[in-house]
């Protein structure tokens, strides 16, 4: 009796210890999943309940991995498509930190990574009102158009800016030629209208 019982004792020991070592098996692999390393692979033997729930935990594992590999293509074409913009975009937090920005606003942002002081009245304009817009923002030297739209579910304002100082330029010398191309052909046509009158 006392060798069944001691028969008994080791080999429920034995067999504790294996199912021990299997769980914190797939526990260590569970906790490299969950840092972000999918390239483990748990352990799936076995046609009991620790084999079912490696198995599971081994499809969910590819399934995340199919999942942050799409999650991962869709923001670097995001982030190429943002920064192919000649518009300046900027996501600036309610708080104030800025917590995007293309690589068009890199010249807009001051050495701390926040927008200057000039565009924040019209981000909190656009964070209290939901919009604002300003048709030429003075930073610097140039001239730019600024629109803000709040994003409440984000607790953050996004701004699209873009340079109009070429444009405006152009505008200006435009009315400046017509100006004096009016000018000009005053005198000769009040002279042609006195010699007509």
């Amino acid at each position: 009796a006392i060798i069944a019982i001691l028969f008994g004792t080791l080999l429920g020991v034995g067999i504790a210890s294996l199912i021990t070592m299997r769980i914190k098996g797939i526990a260590r692999n569970a906790d490299d999943i969950a840092s972000g390393n999918f390239d483990v692979s748990l352990p799936v033997g076995g046609r009991d309940e620790i084999g079912d729930l490696a198995r599971s935990l081994d499809s969910m594992r590819s399934s995340l991995e199919e999942n942050f590999g799409v999650l991962t293509a869709d923001r670097d074409k995001l982030t190429a498509i943002f920064d192919g913009l000649n518009d300046a975009v900027i996501v600036v937090d309610y708080e104030g930190p800025v917590r995007f920005y293309n690589s068009a606003a890199t010249v807009l942002l001051d050495r701390g990574g926040l927008p200057p002081d000039s565009m924040m009245p019209q981000i909190k304009r656009a964070e209290r009102e939901g919009f604002s817009a300003h048709p030429a923002l003075r930073i610097g030297d140039r001239a730019y158009a600024m629109q803000a739209r709040s994003l409440p579910d984000e607790n953050a304002v996004l701004v699209v800016v873009r340079d109009r100082t070429d444009e405006m330029r152009k505008e200006f010398a435009e009315r400046e030629f017509v100006s004096n191309a009016a000018h000009e052909l005053k005198n000769p046509l009040a002279g042609i209208s006195g010699a007509i009158e």
